[in-house]
């Protein structure tokens, strides 16, 4: 508009005021017909007045004469629901348990719902509605006055109104019916140990003080022990009591039943001092390796139940996508667009035998998943969680869905080593030709990003009988091993534009950027049936290295950790990230061509039990029982050997990835009691109504939740978490497979020689 005029510029207002004026018109009409009937308007009016007074009248008669009506018949179904609903009332919806047995004498009907109410009250005086509410609350207290009624608050998801034990007032909520069966159904629900759900579900909202009670509830009712004493815990429920089937909407569904964890606290820092060192404290027998395996068998189920309760959500908001955003329940990730988080859970949903999902994502990879409209892409990334999703899911179900996908897949990822010393770029294009480094990594690339792909590729040369992907990334080994530094300890950057291998002077570390390129030095070792031995010796030339320069002790309390050294000084701080290093020296220590006894392994095996103990108090010592994204041990604060440089919890794996390996090898049950300890932790403070979010202060127990799910808390922490309690899976680290490092599964070579030559 003309800020003087008050009209508008011709070439934009014409249009608009042809519609306005149409508007004008049909206002002017109806004003005419109004005025012309004026009288018929006066006449409406007076026996609308007359209405509205025989309507107060009858309104007024009834609050001293309400009638006694009988209730109608409950035969209902269980959890069926029960619509309340009066002429111009609101309509309930008040689930009522299977034979019921409501007594109609109690049940009095005025006849008033919300909407009526509301009317009167705009209508009676102050004092006339203040006498009636005391009066009506005086006849609640009267029918109902049992308070144990109030120690299992039924399903109240309004959680405006759930701040309070009190029932909701009827006033605002329900009738007088509703209230009754509400007290019933408190009553019925605690008696039959049942959990009844809304429409939408449970909610969570940890900061409820009523909800944690009831959840505190839940747990005694499903008889989940959780007991603190000589060090362990024991669960003595029924896995098969995890599961409820319940009615929702008319329809027997199985429901994941609400977080029974929610009123865990963690148990502290500092116990299982023992194990600090490294030392084996006690023998293990096989009386407590079978007594550790029952308890597990029933701990699996919980974590059975985990996966379930993230891939729900997952398919729910976001099937088919990245990632699921646990929070906003959307879609979300950056990987172009790949279902990273569907491929990178294949394989986890065949090992805990969820067969029914697992092939409906395999429907999904079969009619939907295509590269040839995605764009940039990390080689790494890409690489070690879909392609490795793709040939783990293969190797296990052996459908060739998987195998074609990922030889299309790797066609246009190998297309990355076209440099001119065969290094990979950072990033390649997946639907043309061109590869090329980040911005920020110039003419360089990281060493575990180079270093984190053979396992991945040479299992695809062997499944597909294509030598060159096998090739390329033997190269890139082969040309690394004649490079090593004298300590072993390779620099994180590698440059790429340029014919020989350069080494740019940067930091070591075992932590981000250089973690997995020491660990495929060993896997690759495996992989290939333990007989290519020039990675082997990479690896224990890099680990003399890493024990000499990074292994320290902390103060006061002597934990074991490694620090990063650059420019010949060592940062004292560890990545959670570097806890993968617990599991990796184990096993080393149990694959040491010289044997476990042998002196290195035997330093590689204390080391990786002492690491491992200090990554659990990583956990433990945090106020949320889960650990920092990245640690220090500078004795900052004085007297506290461990410090948050990073508060974050990202829900990593790599710790539970050692205590499965560790348990797995020495059969200690000591790593399963830690790892029920942070899986408590994860299900208190990380889960949410569709799966699972990260934190932001680890250090805070009313932190900020963030909204991210990592494709690899599926793939890796809940997986490891999983075979950690399952004693019965076939997965055989020590003599059959070998994990990729999004813990992808394959088998060795040697197996798969084994498998061809017998059949």
């Amino acid at each position: 508009r003309n800020a003087e005029t008050g009209t508008m510029p011709p070439s934009t207002a014409a249009p608009s005021l042809i519609r306005r004026r149409g508007i004008r018109s049909k206002h002017s009409n109806a004003l005419t017909l109004c005025g012309e009937s004026r009288y018929l308007v006066l006449i409406l009016s007076a026996i609308m007045f007359a209405m509205a007074i025989l309507l107060l009248g009858m309104r007024l008669g009834s609050q001293y004469a309400p009638p006694a009506l009988a209730a109608p018949e409950l035969a209902l179904n269980t959890h069926a629901k029960l619509d309340i609903n009066e002429s111009g009332g609101k309509r309930h919806h008040i689930r009522i348990p299977a034979k019921a047995d409501i007594s109609t004498s109690n049940l009095q009907i005025g006849g008033l719902k919300q909407q009526q109410q509301q009317a009167e009250e705009n209508i009676l005086d102050d004092e006339t509605r203040r006498k009636n509410e005391e009066a009506q609350e005086k006849e609640n207290d009267a029918d109902y006055d049992d308070p144990k009624a109030h120690e299992m608050h039924a399903p109240n998801h309004d959680y405006e109104k759930r701040k309070s034990p009190e029932l909701p007032d009827a006033s605002e909520e329900v009738d007088a019916i509703g209230q009754y069966i509400y007290r019933r159904q408190v009553e019925i629900q605690k008696d039959n140990n049942a959990l009844h759900l809304d429409d939408e579900g449970v909610k969570e909202k940890e900061s409820l003080k009523m909800h944690e009670e009831a959840m505190q509830k839940f747990a005694q009712e499903r008889q989940i022990h959780l007991e603190a004493s000589d060090k362990s815990l024991k669960i003595d429920a029924d896995s098969s009591k995890n599961h409820q089937h319940l009615r929702v909407q008319g329809v027997h569904k199985n429901v994941l039943p609400t977080n029974p964890f929610q009123s865990f606290e963690p148990l502290g820092g500092r116990r299982y001092e023992e194990y600090k060192n490294g030392s084996s404290p006690k023998t293990i027998t096989q009386q407590m390796k079978d007594s550790s395996d029952k308890i597990a068998r029933e701990r699996r189920e919980f974590v059975k139940d985990a996966m379930k309760h993230a891939w729900s959500g997952y398919k729910k908001y976001a099937f088919g996508a990245d990632e699921l955003l646990p929070l906003s329940k959307k879609a979300g990730g950056y990987w172009g667009g790949l279902g990273v988080t569907l491929v990178d859970s294949l394989d986890t949903l065949w090992l805990m035998e969820l067969h029914d999902e697992f092939w409906e994502a395999r429907d999904w990879v079969r009619d939907n998943l295509f590269y040839s409209s995605v764009g940039a892409v990390s080689v790494f990334e890409t690489t070690i969680r879909s392609l490795g999703g793709l040939l783990s899911a293969y190797d296990l179900s052996g459908d060739p869905v998987f195998l074609q996908k990922a030889d299309d897949l790797g066609s246009r990822l190998i297309q990355a080593f076209e440099s001119p010393n065969g290094m990979p770029y950072e990033q390649t294009n997946l639907n043309m030709c061109y590869s090329f480094n980040s911005p920020w990594l110039r003419n360089s690339v990281k060493i575990a990003e180079i270093g984190t792909l053979q396992l991945e590729f040479r299992f695809l040369s062997r499944a597909t009988k294509k030598p060159m992907y096998a090739e390329k990334v033997n190269r890139v080994f082969d040309l690394l091993a004649d490079k090593q530094p004298p300590n072993g300890l390779y620099p994180l950057n590698v440059q790429n534009d340029v014919t020989d291998i350069r080494l740019d002077a940067s930091k070591s570390t075992l932590g981000g950027n250089g973690d997995s390129f020491y660990e495929y030095m060993l896997k690759t070792w495996i992989q290939g049936g333990k007989k290519e031995g020039k990675y082997r010796k990479m690896f224990d030339k890099a680990m003399d290295g890493a024990h000499n320069e990074l292994v320290q002790k902390s103060s006061p309390d002597g934990l074991t950790y490694v620090a990063d050294l650059q420019s010949n000084h060592l940062d004292h701080k560890m990545d959670h990230l570097a806890c993968f290093m617990g599991g990796l020296w184990a096993l080393g220590a149990y694959t040491n061509p010289d044997g476990l006894d042998s002196p290195k392994a035997q330093r590689d095996l204390v080391h990786g039990k002492a690491i491992t103990y200090t990554c659990y108090q990583m956990y433990a010592r945090f106020p949320t029982g889960l650990a920092p994204e990245i640690a220090r041990f500078d004795g900052n604060p004085k007297d506290q050997d461990i410090s948050a440089q990073v508060s974050t919890y990202l829900l990593r794996p790599e710790t539970v990835e050692s205590l499965f390996i560790l348990n797995f090898l020495t059969g200690d049950p000591v790593y399963r009691e830690w790892g029920w300890e942070i899986f408590q932790a994860i299900e208190r403070f990380c889960r949410t109504d569709v799966a699972y979010t990260q934190l932001s202060d680890v250090g805070n127990m009313n932190g900020a939740r963030m909204d991210k799910m990592e494709s690899f808390f599926l793939a890796e922490t809940l997986k490891y978490l999983y075979l950690l309690f399952d004693p019965d899976t076939k997965v055989d680290i020590l003599n059959t497979h070998v994990f990729n490092t999004e813990a992808h599964p394959l088998r060795r070579f040697d197996i798969l020689d084994e498998i061809v030559a017998a059949t």
